[in-house]
């Protein structure tokens, strides 16, 4: 949480952030979205759904 924090302290508010933790506790997943990162992916990881959220910000920057 603290590099979330450090993040938007940059005002790098157009990075997009995806965590990947072997934490899957729906506090820790909830309070990680309320940061307003742009995923959680929780260990073991799924390849398809990491592509899947990279594609579709890599998209989104695309289209600004």
């Amino acid at each position: 949480f603290e590099l979330v924090n450090l993040v938007k302290g940059f005002n790098l508010n157009n990075v997009p952030i995806i965590i990947i933790s072997a934490l899957d506790i729906r506090e820790v997943v909830l309070c990680s979205m309320g940061l307003g990162i742009s995923g959680f992916i929780s260990k073991p990881i799924d390849f398809n759904q990491l592509l899947f959220l990279v594609k579709k910000h890599i998209k989104k920057n695309n289209s600004l």
